[in-house]
């Protein structure tokens, strides 16, 4: 029976350590750009504060962050590697006689075990929310009057009778 060893455990403890790091990174760059983009799209109402902005940013942030998981697998599985071999410790486990597959397995089964809990837990949670950020937007425009001008009622003054 194969077992998490001690090399299987520290390889998915630093795979980890970049997944972290990557979706950290990622996903406040992201949801500083996605509170922007709605404070000029939601904010141009007085009446708006920052604070419902930025409820409305973390209601959009699950949603985001299931868009970004594949990318943040990828970039933390290579900032994992990259830091294992820049202090030579592939090369040591090469040397050693471990299988290549040894220490990707980890990395992988981590993967398959994190996608399945997002599509179970993660993606209902989402979808809730991001249907709530739908409503609270959608409430927070409701009196918002737009730029469409035939929803104006344009007052035009009648014309002089002679």
């Amino acid at each position: 029976m194969i077992g998490l060893g001690r090399l299987e455990r520290y390889v998915l403890a630093r795979n980890f350590v970049g997944l972290g790091a990557a979706l950290t990174v990622m996903a406040s760059v992201i949801l500083l750009v996605q509170f922007v983009d709605l404070s000029r799209s939601v904010g141009v109402r007085a009446d708006v504060s920052v604070s419902q902005l930025f409820k409305l940013t973390l209601l959009k942030a699950p949603a985001l962050v299931l868009l970004l998981l594949p990318l943040v697998f990828l970039a933390g599985g290579m900032i994992a590697y990259v830091g294992l071999n820049r202090r030579s410790e592939l090369v040591a486990m090469r040397a050693a006689g471990i299988s290549a597959w040894r220490f990707i397995l980890p990395s992988a089964v981590a993967a398959f075990l994190v996608g399945a809990i997002t599509v179970t837990v993660f993606n209902p949670l989402a979808a809730t929310l991001s249907a709530r950020f739908e409503t609270e937007r959608a409430a927070l425009m409701d009196t918002y009057l737009g730029d469409n001008p035939k929803d104006c009622l344009l007052y035009t003054s009648p014309s002089p009778r002679d």
